[in-house]
């Protein structure tokens, strides 16, 4: 137990709990992927900006599958992945090749039990937009054109802000950053980006990709300026990220150039 949170792991090491799916089905389901959250949870070590990885092998059929790979912030991150077999599989913790821990955890069938499982597991955070919001999204992606936003509401630009984090698509980010005559060119943006926010934006990204809500701050909101907010919950912990959207030739961009001139 770490936090009051009851963790899958080594004590002191690592853990890890399931973060989505049904109160009743195992933690662990066959053939299905569920959402974890992870904590390193030794403090001597500075893990941030590191590559950590997860693999586990099958105790009976000595089966080595690769679970997931990706960056620790704040002694954190997530994982999505799934088993394909039942019974006990020993997964292995490793932070740029060097192992962390390993622990044995159980997959256990659930009713119905899917036959394949996909172990690409594509995270996006616009898993809740509607068919033809996904499909105004595609083209502003493949022609760069604001216009296909015009009718995104402010929580679907804040969640579109995000997922170009997560995807590390910078052109499309300084096309949806509100100018106020303040943005320089795109090399310029660029570098400062890398520079200054890329660091803090990807500490974001990985912290509230299991949100739990998002809303307009009402009470803070007038005119052309909204914010909005984003909630998770970690343990017993409840953490908040607010977004200032400016409406700009109708359409919600995010504010935040001036984070980097002031």
């Amino acid at each position: 137990m770490h936090d009051e949170m009851i963790l899958y792991g080594t004590e002191g090491k690592f853990g890890m709990m399931r973060a989505n799916g049904e109160e009743n089905e195992p933690d662990f389901p066959v053939g299905q992927g569920r959402l974890y959250n992870l904590y390193f949870l030794d403090s001597s070590q500075n893990n941030d900006g590191k590559k950590f990885k997860m693999t586990a092998t099958h105790q009976e059929t000595n089966e080595t599958v690769e679970l997931y790979e990706w960056d620790i912030w704040n002694n954190k991150s997530g994982a999505k992945f799934g088993f394909d077999q039942e019974g006990l599989w020993k997964v292995t913790v490793t932070i740029e090749e060097a192992v962390v821990t390993d622990f044995i955890v159980r997959a256990e069938a659930i009713i119905p039990v899917t036959s394949k499982i996909d172990r690409e597991f594509d995270f996006t955070y616009l898993e809740e937009l509607p068919s033809d919001k996904l499909e105004k999204y595609e083209e502003f992606l493949e022609n760069g054109k604001t216009s296909s936003l015009i009718n995104f509401t402010p929580e679907e630009m804040g969640l579109i802000h995000m997922n170009l984090i997560f995807e590390h698509n910078i052109s499309k980010l300084y096309a949806i950053t509100y100018d106020n005559g303040q943005l320089p060119t795109f090399e310029q943006f660029n570098n400062e980006y890398e520079q200054y926010l890329s660091h803090d934006f990807m500490k974001d990204y990985l912290q509230y990709r299991f949100y739990d809500s998002i809303s307009i701050q009402r009470e803070t909101s007038n005119g052309n300026l909204t914010i909005v907010q984003i909630d998770t919950r970690l343990g017993s912990s409840k953490y908040v990220k607010t977004f200032a959207l400016v409406k700009e030739n109708d359409i919600w961009k995010t504010d935040y150039y001036h984070l980097i001139k002031n």
